[in-house]
């Protein structure tokens, strides 16, 4: 019998302490979330998620031979993916997770501007998966970005990569220390110490969670469509080659991608699972589609010129407010490394790989400006003083 339900709905809340869940409700059974720390949801496109797998230690074996050890288990690493067409609100956390830093400002209430940066650390969050039948979900902890994709498709997709510290369903030591089975769904069931429980607390899957996109038709308002972009405000054009204009017409194909290097340390006492986790430095690449109108970025990249990209895509009114939903992103320092130039009949494209590198100028290699209707202010994590993460993360 087929399940029904959300097939795809995942929400995600910054931690205040790596690997520990922020919790919902004086008393238990708890949910997901916090006020400091609110669970998010999004819907997702089919496929992806944080799947579990066992590393295992396999000896040859010889029937009939006495043996000590023929198969360990050694490890269990969490990691997935997942892709939804993406606005401005279920683009927060996903860029939050990657890049580490957020200025927000306020121009007029429930519109909110996030200028978000590269910063040396970033949060962990807290992940319940909904999928099939929704009274059973998947939670994980200390879930860390290691990539985040935005493609400029007809309608603007992202896809996120990430990897865990625990999960359940998952077998860990109970109160009295025998292993038991932990399944995380509509029942009741203890939240174990090693995900920030204290043997006593049991959790319960979000019954009604809140979405923030298009298919619940809350925040999100809709997609963000490639239609819709422009310049965007630091330069006229959306490309530029030395400070001059490029005469060409970006395409739909178009792609940023955001990666951060992670270092998972196995650590005594963290059972099977992955220790201790550092975040490293960024890398930022991506694909550059665009209509040929001369040779100026050819010439770009033989010439190691400088290139800047620049565009805005806007969005929907964010409530009753007359503010347009947006999507700003600023690269100001780009290399060209290959870049393609095709003798074919009719419009010329060119297909330019490039990667992006610190800007001496605006003091990063990438900016990100998002303006919705989340304000952040109370967040876990901020210059408030609580922590949040591996080494905490502050809005400055």
């Amino acid at each position: 019998m087929p399940y029904s339900g959300i097939g795809g709905a995942v929400g995600m809340a910054v931690e205040s302490q790596f690997c520990t869940a922020p919790l919902t409700g004086s008393a238990s059974p708890y949910t997901l979330g916090s006020t400091e720390n609110p669970l998010r949801f999004f819907t997702t496109q089919p496929g992806g998620g944080l799947n579990g797998e066992s590393t295992l230690d396999v000896k040859p074996e010889i029937d009939g031979g006495v043996e000590r050890k023929r198969i360990t288990l050694t490890g269990k690493t969490y990691q997935g993916n997942f892709s939804w067409l993406a606005d401005t609100e279920n683009l927060y956390y996903p860029l939050l997770g990657i890049l580490g830093r957020d200025m927000q400002s306020s121009t007029q209430a429930g519109v909110y501007t996030h200028l978000m940066r590269p910063g040396s650390a970033a949060p962990s969050f807290t992940m319940e998966e909904q999928m099939g039948d929704p009274n059973w979900a998947r939670l994980s902890s200390g879930v860390m970005l290691e990539g985040l994709d935005i493609e400029l498709s007809s309608i603007i997709t992202a896809r996120m990569t990430l990897r865990a510290h625990r999960q359940i369903p998952n077998t860990y030591p109970s109160s009295s220390g025998t292993q038991s089975d932990v399944l995380f769904g509509a029942t009741p069931a203890t939240l174990p110490v090693s995900m920030g429980g204290d043997g006593v607390k049991t959790v319960i899957r979000t019954a009604s969670p809140a979405f923030v996109d298009l298919d619940a038709g809350q925040e999100g308002n809709g997609p963000l469509v490639f239609a819709q972009i422009s310049a965007g405000t630091h330069q006229a054009e959306l490309l530029t080659a030395n400070g001059s204009p490029v005469n060409a017409e970006i395409l739909p194909g178009s792609r940023i991608s955001i990666a951060r290097t992670l270092d998972s340390r196995q650590t005594a006492g963290s059972g099977f699972d992955p220790g201790a986790v550092v975040g490293g430095l960024l890398s930022i690449t991506g694909r550059l589609v665009c209509l040929y109108e001369d040779f100026s970025l050819p010439a770009s990249m033989l010439a190691f010129r400088q290139v800047a990209l620049n565009f805005a895509v806007t969005g929907s009114s964010i409530g009753t407010t007359g503010t347009a939903s947006r999507l700003e992103i600023w690269l100001p320092h780009i290399k060209l490394q290959k870049v393609p130039l095709m003798h074919t009949a009719g419009a010329i494209l060119i297909d330019a790989d490039f990667t992006a590198r610190l800007d001496p100028v605006s003091g990063s290699s990438i900016q990100i400006s998002l303006t919705n209707g989340f304000n952040t202010s109370g967040l876990s994590g901020q210059s408030s003083g609580s922590t949040g993460g591996l080494s905490g993360w502050t809005a400055s």
